[in-house]
């Protein structure tokens, strides 16, 4: 489940021409690269960092370095009023804990979720492809299309870049209002419905099996002067990462946007956003 980072191969663009994806700037080099299906080395750390990220603005920045490319900043405008428009085919809210029901193999590889604006209704529709067969203007992320996947929750993500303490706020209530009492504080960070269950069960199964790792290193930074995760948020990240990202569809790191949680350059998939135009 981990996503790769090769400067839009994910998205085998059917019209490179001028592209440019996330912190690359595509010319010979990405675009044969593109192409072929080659995967592009890169690297230093992507994030925005703030006091409890572990890591200098200098070790870690939007300005990931790809073969050639020359790093660039490119993240989604809020004010695009196509964050404004209504969403037609809204995923199905969940039933059931996914961390206890299921029990099948989990997979997206090879796909990407796309969006179909219709500008006249100011109303937009999403649906998953296979990579080689999207058009790179409208992938909102790598992997199928999920939970996560609306651009309510794109825009959370762009306007928060550390949701670790938001998030755990809500958990924190939880504990003793409930589920509804959770979602509902997740939903006024501005996740969509969908969203914020994934969310709680998440953040739910996190405390069931890292608690003891997370009370440890509540105050910690979150990588240290290597870029590995605290061992809370790397319990997290082995134990609840891959089902979350399963049901969720859009992370972060599949949708080329940076977090005060640095990752390595290599584990981005940059995307254009160039829908948002």
């Amino acid at each position: 489940m981990r996503e790769k980072l090769i400067c839009g191969i994910a998205l085998m663009a059917t019209s490179l021409g001028s592209l440019t994806i996330g912190g690359c700037q595509e010319n010979n080099d990405n675009r044969a690269a593109l192409q072929t299906g080659q995967t592009l080395e890169c690297t230093g750390f992507f994030g925005i960092t703030n006091e409890r990220s572990g890591l200098s603005p200098d070790q870690c920045n939007t300005q990931c370095r790809c073969l050639t490319g020359s790093p660039i900043d490119s993240q989604p405008d809020l004010s695009s009023p196509v964050f404004g428009y209504a969403h037609l085919n809204p995923p199905m809210l969940l039933t059931s804990d996914p961390y206890v029901t299921l029990d099948e193999q989990i997979s997206g590889d090879g796909q990407v979720c796309t969006i179909e604006l219709d500008h006249a209704a100011k109303a937009y529709s999403l649906q998953t492809m296979s990579a080689d067969s999207a058009d790179a203007n409208r992938i909102t992320h790598a992997g199928p299309c999920g939970a996560c996947s609306s651009l309510a929750d794109l825009a959370v993500y762009v306007a928060n870049v550390d949701l670790t303490d938001p998030v755990r706020a809500c958990g924190l209530e939880g504990i003793g209002g409930g589920s509804e009492t959770n979602i509902a504080c997740l939903r006024e960070l501005g996740f969509s419905e969908a969203c914020a269950q994934i969310w709680y069960f998440n953040t739910k199964h996190t405390r069931e099996v890292c608690l003891g790792e997370c009370i440890e290193h509540i105050d910690s930074s979150y990588v240290d002067e290597t870029g590995q995760l605290n061992p809370c948020l790397n319990c997290d990240e082995e134990n609840s990462g891959p089902i979350f990202k399963y049901f969720s569809g859009r992370t972060r790191r599949n949708s080329g946007l940076p977090s005060s949680i640095c990752r390595p350059c290599d584990s981005i998939t940059f995307v254009p956003h160039a829908y948002l135009e």
